[in-house]
């Protein structure tokens, strides 16, 4: 009768400390944990495709800034030459 008691207790003192987790509990965590991914690789994506428009956008800006130096540096240097 004692060594019930005493397993009893072991058993409810493990389910209260966590060391043993009943399975429709553990299948709760999963189940969030694979939501919460699955969440964070549709957002990944979303990130990865605005990183990609965001380097196109900016690939682009460097050519047309670059021109329009150069086009500003010989506007001073034919309004410099004028003088």
């Amino acid at each position: 009768m004692g060594l019930v008691v005493i397993m009893g207790g072991l058993l409810f003192m493990s389910l209260i400390r966590g060391w043993i987790v009943l399975g429709t509990y553990h299948r709760e965590i999963v189940e969030g944990k694979d939501a919460a991914l699955a969440e964070h690789r549709e957002r990944a994506a979303v990130d990865a495709e605005t990183m990609r428009d965001q380097a196109r956008v900016i690939a682009g800006k460097t050519g047309v800034e670059d021109i329009n130096i150069k086009l500003l540096q010989a506007l001073r240097e034919v309004a410099e030459s004028s003088q």
